[in-house]
């Protein structure tokens, strides 16, 4: 954890941060072994990135005193993942937080098990906690991607997007050969996409897009994609 996230309510008058989380708490004593008057780096969700100090901690609390705030970058890629099995949706949750994820469509493949829409990783308080661990880990952003559980892939959302790309092997196009403004991007399941589906996929729009000659687990083909991404506009 790089970045204490701190929730918009446990912001009080005078700048003052009063937390009552045990993880949180435990993370700070037990991992980084923070004490009284340590500066800490924050991202308040809402508002900004910034430091804080530490007034107290002790058992599940935590009272801060906040020092600076800015805001952060803002997100701007859309991007549709196939539901996958919780371990890998819970990396896909905790890297869209960590890149320029604004919203994240999860949705049902044709090859995807169909246990995995019910799994508790999709329930509302297990997203919230990994992507407020990918948020805590980047220091860019000061908010979270809106995430979206979808049967179907919501192609009426992003009709206004220009650049479109889904990852595919084999292809002939590589990330230098798009552009990245007004993005949206799609990333199979862990059996990747049916005929059909990328059919579907270029008749609304999208571009196959090669990665690697290697065959890559879900996770590590959506590092590679958002990093090269990162590394050729960001």
């Amino acid at each position: 954890m790089n970045y204490l996230w701190i929730f918009e309510n446990e912001l009080k008058k005078n700048d003052k941060v009063v937390i009552e989380d045990s993880f949180r708490s435990v993370h700070l004593q037990e991992i980084l072994r923070a004490k009284a008057s340590d500066q800490l780096k924050v991202v308040v969700l809402g508002k900004g990135l910034g430091t804080a100090s530490i007034e107290d901690i002790k058992g599940s609390k935590i009272e801060l005193q906040m020092n600076e705030l800015k805001s952060g970058e803002e997100r701007s890629i859309d991007l549709f993942v196939g539901l996958s099995r919780p371990q890998t949706m819970k990396k896909v949750l905790e890297l869209a937080s960590g890149f320029p994820v604004k919203r994240l469509f999860l949705h049902r493949t044709e090859l995807g098990e169909k246990s995995y829409e019910t799994s508790k990783v999709l329930e509302d308080d297990q997203l919230q906690k990994h992507l407020l661990l990918g948020l805590s880990q980047t220091g860019r952003f000061h908010d979270l991607p809106l995430v979206e559980i979808c049967k179907y892939v919501p192609f009426s959302q992003i009709e206004d997007r220009k650049n479109k790309i889904i990852f595919h092997p084999g292809q002939s196009n590589s990330l230098k050969d798009f552009q990245f403004q007004d993005l949206a991007l799609a990333i199979g399941s862990e059996r990747g996409y049916t005929t059909k589906e990328l059919e579907l996929f270029k008749s609304n729009g999208f571009k196959e897009c090669w990665l690697s000659n290697s065959i890559m687990r879900v996770e590590t083909a959506l590092t590679s994609a958002l990093s090269g991404i990162d590394l050729l506009v960001f």
